[in-house]
C-alpha cells in the first residue's frame, strides 16, 4: 500500500473528524471513513495495474532490443486513417495515425516467458489482457484478422519461384494501440532509432517486395 494514497484520503477524513460537530452534512464520520477505505483500495488497485502494464511494455521493448520480438512477424506499425476492430467497431480519424498491432497469443506468450526468466513481478495473461483492453489512453481495439510475416525460430519463411523469393505471411488476431500514445505514456519505442520518420504505408496487408537472388550458373558441358 502506497503512503501517498493513504495520506490523500486520511487528511480530509481527519479534518472532518475534528470538525464534524460544527458541520452539517448528510453523512457522518463512519460513513466517510468507509468511503475513504474504499477509495484507498480502488486507487491502490489502479496504481498497481498501471505499474504492471508499464512492466509489460518495458518487457516488449527489452525483447525487441535482444532480438526476441520481431517487427513484421510479432508486431507491426502502420500509418492508418481508419481501422475496423471487433470490440470498437469502425474507427475513422480523417487523417493518418500510427497504429501498433501486436499478435495476441504470440505477444502474451513471449511476455510470460520473459517475466519467468527475469523474475520480474508480472500479471497473468488474462489479467494483463483485461488491463490492456481497458487502457483508455492507448487501446484502439482487437482486430480479428491481421497479416504478419511468418517466422519460425526467428527465421523468415519464404516462397521461392524461380529466382524470386517472397516472404510468407500468416493471419492472426491483433491488439491495436495508438503508437504515439504508447510512446508518450510508457516511454518505449519500437523502431530502430526511436523515431518514426518512415512508418509503414497505410495498408492492411503486408506486401513484401520480391528478393532477387543471384544464383550460381552451372554449365553442364
Amino acid at each position: 500500500m502506497e503512503d501517498r494514497i493513504i495520506r490523500n484520503w486520511i487528511i480530509p477524513l481527519a479534518a472532518f473528524g475534528t470538525l464534524q460537530s460544527k458541520l452539517d452534512f448528510p453523512f457522518n464520520y463512519e460513513q466517510l471513513k468507509q468511503f475513504s477505505i474504499s477509495g484507498v483500495r480502488s486507487q491502490q488497485t489502479e496504481c498497481s495495474s498501471n505499474n504492471e502494464v508499464s512492466t509489460f511494455w518495458s518487457a516488449l521493448s527489452s525483447m525487441r532490443e535482444t532480438g526476441e520480438f520481431f517487427e513484421g512477424s510479432v508486431y507491426r506499425i502502420d500509418s492508418l486513417s481508419k481501422l475496423k476492430t471487433r470490440d470498437k467497431g469502425q474507427l475513422d480519424w480523417g487523417c493518418p495515425r500510427l497504429v501498433l498491432r501486436l499478435r495476441v497469443k504470440v505477444t502474451l506468450g513471449a511476455y510470460s516467458r520473459y517475466i519467468r526468466s527475469t523474475g520480474i513481478k508480472g500479471l497473468v495473461q488474462n489479467s494483463l489482457l483485461f488491463y490492456l483492453q481497458n487502457d483508455k489512453r492507448c487501446y484502439l481495439g482487437l482486430q480479428h484478422s491481421c497479416r504478419f510475416e511468418n517466422r519460425v525460430g526467428g527465421l523468415l519463411q519464404t516462397n521461392v519461384e524461380g529466382s524470386k523469393v517472397t516472404a510468407k505471411t500468416i493471419t492472426d488476431e491483433a491488439l491495436c494501440f495508438d503508437y504515439e500514445a504508447v510512446k508518450k505514456t510508457y516511454n518505449v519505442f519500437f523502431t530502430d532509432d526511436g523515431s518514426d520518420d518512415d512508418p509503414i504505408p497505410e495498408s492492411d496487408e503486408l506486401t513484401p517486395e520480391p528478393i532477387q537472388l543471384n544464383l550460381p550458373y552451372k554449365d553442364d558441358d
